[in-house]
């Protein structure tokens, strides 16, 4: 009850400052940041906050706030990162010696504690949260871009989850566990260990698939590819590469077929530990700045692929199941990504798209995708037609506006003064004002406010003769421009600009109107 109390004198304080913020501003919009604040401090959630803006015909920052959220969540990831990284660097773990083995079967294994830690420190006995190092483990640590298995083990009759596996200084695998209200487990206790099966053959199966992507990349595309990063999950797998330019659609489906080529065609994998200098003799690929041992483990898939790699992986390729791309992009200068799903999330990934396309077929009110192409197409040729019809629409509608505001301007010392504000007015039609006023061949000024949702653009014109005695409409319009928080500029008879602060523009028309002496 005390908690529940204080969670809505939170909200309360929430909503007041959210009130007190809208309030003050005369934007249509409150700003991602302001959302996040009142989201990062008060818990208000951003539901309400829309709710609430939406009252006072506001619009919330929606895509701002995602970016400060994500941009959050990143750090404390980097932080939780560095704290464990930290704790697995203590005096303890360097000097902890005692032998553990790594072994890739499944099924379960019976095993003892051989050590125990918690932030860290070496101690006799868990009892709540910490790390376990197994004389023997089948629970692969998360490296080489592979994600770490999970599962749990029974100590007496207490079912204990592992959440967690890393790597320690020495090599022995840490495994973190929550014992969750268990009872303490000390070293020397005996345990078996139960490996989630299910999720580690998923794994297997992204992992190989991200080899034979490799090296379909490299048929394709060429032998300069080279592995620039990995991630291998459950479903899923990311590949990063070197590569100098997008990858067309058309090369994309080439890679895309030979994966599952040769996922069809049923190759054995082959795995094997050598000597560094024989294994290199089978031009296996490695990761230029990986450091190796005297011996190295080598995964072969049949004859298409072979590679250095420490990771699990399947026994025969068809194991794999299915192979579909899902994007293909940019991550840095020289360096794309692509990302694709594997067996059931492969499976997933299509049936949501095939989803997608009966939805789309439905709102056609076609009933297969040869009727769906061509409703499709009619709507494309209508759509064409429309917008041409449109345009003319918007041009007779410019061409009567601007003869209104002729008609309607202030005529000074001969000059029509012509400063105006309208509402989401396309673009070209702009131009097309300016035109028609000069061919009416007599002196004018002529500013125009075209005022959209969330910006200003601005086009101030100006006949030859007021040019001559000193105005200058690129000089004001750039004035003007950065009153709205924007920039720009142009000749002295015409220029353009834009500007970001909508709740600005009657200032900006004041100033326009005390600046320009005719």
């Amino acid at each position: 009850k005390i908690e529940e109390e204080k969670f809505q004198t939170t909200l309360k304080d929430g909503e007041e400052l959210l009130r007190k913020v809208i309030e003050s501003s005369n934007s249509e919009y409150l700003s991602g940041e302001d959302a996040f604040k009142l989201y990062d401090t008060y818990g208000f959630p951003i539901e309400l906050t829309e709710e609430i803006a939406l009252e006072s015909n506001k619009k919330v920052d929606i895509k701002r706030f995602k970016e400060l959220l994500l941009e959050q969540k990143e750090r404390a990831r980097a932080s939780r990162e560095k704290s464990n990284s930290m704790n697995r660097q203590s005096k303890d773990l360097l000097e902890f010696n005692e032998k553990s083995q790594f072994i890739y079967d499944l099924g379960e294994i019976k095993t003892k504690i051989v050590g125990l830690f918690v932030n860290g420190e070496k101690v006799d006995e868990i009892i709540d949260f910490g790390e376990v190092v197994f004389e023997t483990t089948n629970f692969y640590a998360e490296m080489g871009g592979e994600v770490a298995d999970t599962g749990y083990f029974v100590h007496d009759s207490d079912k204990i989850y592992i959440i967690s596996v890393n790597k320690a200084p020495n090599k022995q695998h840490l495994h973190s566990v929550d014992l969750n209200g268990a009872n303490p487990i000390r070293v020397g206790d005996e345990v078996t260990l139960h490996l989630n099966e299910i999720k580690r053959k998923r794994i297997a199966r992204a992992h190989s698939a991200c080899h034979l992507l490799q090296s379909a990349l490299k048929e394709v595309l060429g032998d300069h590819i080279s592995q620039a990063g990995s991630y291998v999950s459950d479903g899923t797998c990311r590949f990063d590469f070197t590569h100098y330019e997008k990858i067309s659609l058309e090369n994309l489906r080439k890679v895309e077929r030979i994966v599952n080529q040769k996922i069809d065609a049923s190759l054995d994998s082959f795995i094997r530990e050598l000597p560094i200098e024989e294994a290199k003799k089978l031009n296996a690929t490695a990761l230029f700045d990986e450091k190796y041992g005297d011996v190295v483990r080598v995964v072969s898939l049949g004859d298409y692929s072979t590679e250095f790699c420490g990771g699990c992986h399947v026994s025969n390729t068809s194991d794999i199941g299915f192979f579909v791309i899902d994007s293909e992009e940019s991550i840095s200068s020289g360096v794309r990504r692509i990302e694709a799903h594997v067996g059931m999330g492969a499976y997933d990934f299509v049936n949501k798209r095939r989803d997608m396309f009966e939805d789309v077929c439905s709102n056609l009110q076609a009933t297969s995708v040869y009727e769906a192409e061509t409703r499709l197409n009619t709507l494309k040729a209508q759509y064409a037609e429309t917008k041409k019809e449109l345009q003319e629409l918007k041009n007779q509608l410019a061409k009567s506006q601007v003869n209104e505001i002729i008609n309607n301007a202030e005529v000074v010392n001969g000059v029509r003064k012509m400063i105006v504000k309208l509402n989401d007015l396309d673009k070209d039609l702009m131009m097309q004002m300016v035109n028609q006023i000069k061919s009416k061949n007599e002196p004018f000024f002529f500013f125009l406010f075209n005022v959209g949702s969330d910006k200003v653009s601005l086009l101030c014109a100006a006949s030859n003769d007021l040019v001559k005695n000193g105005v200058h409409a690129g000089n004001l319009v750039k004035a003007v421009a950065q009153i709205l928080g924007g920039n720009g500029g142009g000749r002295p008879d015409v220029a353009q600009a834009g500007g970001k602060d909508v709740s600005k523009v009657d200032e900006a028309i004041k100033f326009v109107e005390t600046s320009i002496n005719l």
